[in-house]
């Protein structure tokens, strides 16, 4: 496996993050439906988002989305300072290997430059990997948990850009 460099997604790294976010959800066992499909393409492709990938090879190996923060859990006005950070998916060969790191680190950097303040995700509250890897690189638990039809516990996390 070769050298990982992270960069804004292009046009041409949409396809490459679709499947990188399909193999990383058929890898924990959940197969995303049709609609599911066509919701992650449109959100991939928003220009409002902040779209990060991690290439090597030429093959995206991981991919980070956030967008503008919004009051109400994403129902509200937009929250100045806050970026969402809405998907983080690392190809199922790559996990434990640094990616989710990377494409994390670049986006609070990109964060920054953009002028947010800080970062907010939730997560399954049973997630291990990905509560493991949210912590080493400086997100905290808020204390806000809730439950989603069809998805379970959730947790929300927060980090600061600095």
């Amino acid at each position: 496996m070769g050298v990982v460099s992270v960069r804004v997604a292009g046009a041409g790294d949409l396809e490459g993050a679709l499947s990188c976010w399909w193999e990383a959800n058929v890898a924990r066992g959940k197969v995303p439906g049709v609609a599911r499909v066509g919701r992650v393409r449109e959100k991939l492709a928003d220009p409002e988002a902040v779209v990060l990938v991690a290439v090597s090879g030429g093959v995206v190996v991981g991919m980070v989305v956030a967008e503008e923060g919004r009051e109400g859990d994403g129902g509200g006005a937009v929250e100045p300072g806050l970026c969402h950070v809405s998907m983080v998916f690392v190809r199922a060969g790559w996990w434990g290997r640094g990616v989710g790191t990377a494409v994390l680190e670049a986006l609070r950097e990109r964060a920054a430059g953009l002028g947010y303040a800080r970062l907010q995700l939730w997560t399954g509250a049973a997630n291990e990997r990905a509560l493991g890897l949210y912590r080493r690189v400086g997100f905290r638990a808020s204390g806000r948990k809730r439950e989603i039809p069809g998805v379970g516990a959730v947790v929300h996390l927060e980090f600061p850009v600095e």
